[in-house]
């Protein structure tokens, strides 16, 4: 593949409605059958399951889009009496990662095809589930292009630039939701606009998350002035109760999300890779890669998840839709290392229904 060229392909079984046209005949193929149950797993419009004062269904089955989206993620890492060089503190961005793709979709099904045009992420791959009750949204992304500074107290007023290249950051984050009143409330009608929040309405949302990540220092100056510090590798797992609310004045034309939820991670595990410099019997040294189990300084902590999206639209054929989430990871060790990230991602999206 190209430099210039990188292209993404996703295929999301997305919160867009469907629904059988007729039951199966009982003399119905075995592939008919395996069509039929696979449409009512994707089903989001049993009138059983929603509020048709509430919540509507779009008029039209065919779907065209065209998205513009950008991620992007920010990073601190301090650390206090590192050998030699004292505290330390470490702030990293990336460059914002920018893509546009157009898709189709028909009821329950939508493919999507983007191209990277920033080459802010080495790699990218997103996979959402939007269904009324429950979902499921995975990303995982790598670059190596974060830019930042790196200071040590032993060099008061002087920072050390860290330049794109000199680190490596990896991310994969799974994350889940649960509806509570998903009879009034609908989360993929603001999120994928599958579906119309006619009324204003809101809900109490369970979430689960998991995640991995590795920080790494390509630089070994970057290395030694962290203390030999050379990768942060940590898993998290973690759960939350939080609330959503759709604000829509005029039976779904205007809608405005807002949603956000405190995670209390249960389970964290950090391996730290350090490079140690051993010195031999003839006064020559060498230097090698140790790397151990890292305790965090609290077994029980807080993170967050928020969603914030805009949706407008101008006829039963057109719509304009704005949407952001961000999570928020941390931790803290019992040797006083401190990771702070943020990963967001936002989009604009312009579709037409026929």
């Amino acid at each position: 593949m190209r430099f210039y060229t990188r292209l993404f392909l996703a295929l999301s079984l997305t919160l867009f409605p469907c629904t059988l046209l007729a039951k199966q005949p009982a003399d119905s193929s075995l592939f008919q059958k395996g069509v039929a149950l696979f449409m009512e797993m994707i089903d989001n419009r049993n009138p059983s399951d929603i509020d048709p004062s509430f919540i509507g269904v779009p008029e039209h089955d065919w779907l065209i889009t065209a998205t513009t989206n950008f991620a992007g993620l920010f990073a601190t890492v301090k650390g206090k009496d590192i050998p030699t060089f004292g505290n330390i503190s470490a702030s990293l961005h990336s460059n914002v990662s920018g893509k546009v793709g157009v898709g189709a979709g028909f009821r329950g099904l939508y493919l999507a095809y983007s191209f990277d045009m920033t080459k802010g992420y080495s790699k990218d791959l997103n996979l959402t589930l939007y269904k009324q009750r429950f979902g499921v949204e995975f990303r995982s992304h790598s670059t190596d292009r974060l830019s930042g500074k790196l200071s040590a107290s032993i060099l008061p007023g002087m920072a050390l630039p860290i330049s794109k290249g000199d680190t490596r950051l990896k991310a994969t984050i799974l994350d889940g939701y649960y509806v509570f009143n998903s009879k009034h409330y609908s989360l993929p009608a603001a999120m994928t606009q599958g579906l119309i929040q006619k009324r204003s309405s809101g809900s109490v949302t369970a979430y689960a998350l998991f995640m991995s990540g590795k920080l790494e220092a390509k630089d070994p100056v970057v290395a030694v002035i962290g203390g030999g510090l050379e990768s942060m590798e940590f898993y998290q797992a973690g759960a939350g109760i939080g609330y959503g609310y759709n604000f829509t004045p005029n039976q779904g034309k205007f809608l405005l999300h807002l949603s956000a939820a405190p995670m209390l991670v249960f389970f964290n595990k950090n391996i730290f890779t350090m490079l140690k410099d051993f010195d031999l019997p003839d006064g020559s040294s060498y230097l090698t890669e140790i790397s151990k189990l890292v305790k965090t300084k609290h077994k029980v902590f807080l993170t967050g998840i928020a969603r914030a999206a805009i949706v407008y639209r101008l006829n039963s054929h057109v719509y304009m839709a704005a949407k952001a989430l961000i999570n928020d990871i941390r931790f803290s060790t019992e040797s006083n290392v401190k990771l702070h990230m943020e990963d967001w991602v936002a989009n604009f999206t312009v579709g037409v229904r026929f």
